[in-house]
């Protein structure tokens, strides 16, 4: 029974190495014959390319045109979304204007998102009918124009931190926790992107 283990250890053993080390093109024995096919195992970076950023742009599309129709992803979702972008676009050394526009766009939509997401917890908060003044303290730089090239004027993206502090104050209980929550959230990601 022993010398059956070690029979498995071995073809184990050679399986990792025949993984691991490139140099090795095969395994043969009397009864196993393993032969890897570079060409058809590796993924050439232009095909990486090609699939990808078609992917990419899309997806950045998507989020940009969901914005006009009133339906952006929730903050959480973009602030795992937006970093892993950055990542490839930098990784890639991928600097397609229309990406890098897209890619901008996204990150006022974040800000946009973050002052809906605060106006609703005010607004329920406070038990008010209709919007609260959260909006009117988070400037996204976002034109109205989709029909534009340019969908963002950068000059006009600024935060009023001190107005959402003195707002948080006016809360109570979960909700201020919530909101206190939100606004750390937000600076943290206005410090990273805007400042």
């Amino acid at each position: 029974m022993e010398w059956q283990w070690g029979i498995v250890w071995l073809i184990a053993m050679a399986l990792l190495f025949f993984i691991w080390f490139p140099e090795i093109k095969s395994l043969t024995s009397k009864w196993i014959s393993l032969n890897k096919k570079v060409d058809e195992v590796s993924v050439q970076y232009d095909d990486f390319r090609e699939t990808i950023y078609p992917l990419l742009e899309f997806s950045l599309g998507q989020l940009v045109g969901n914005r006009y129709m009133s339906a952006p992803p929730k903050t959480d979702v973009l602030l795992d979304f937006l970093p892993r972008i950055q990542k490839m676009i930098e990784k890639q050394e991928y600097k397609d204007l229309r990406t890098m526009s897209l890619y901008e766009v996204a990150k006022s939509i974040t800000l946009e998102e973050f002052a809906a997401e605060l106006n609703l917890i005010a607004v329920h908060g406070l038990q008010i009918n209709g919007n609260s003044e959260i909006l009117g303290m988070i400037h996204t730089g976002l034109l109205s124009d989709y029909s534009l090239d340019e969908l963002i004027d950068k000059s006009k993206i600024w935060i009023d931190f001190d107005a959402l502090e003195k707002y948080e104050k006016k809360l109570s209980g979960s909700y201020k926790e919530r909101f206190s929550k939100k606004i750390k959230a937000l600076r943290k990601f206005y410090d990273k992107y805007f400042d």
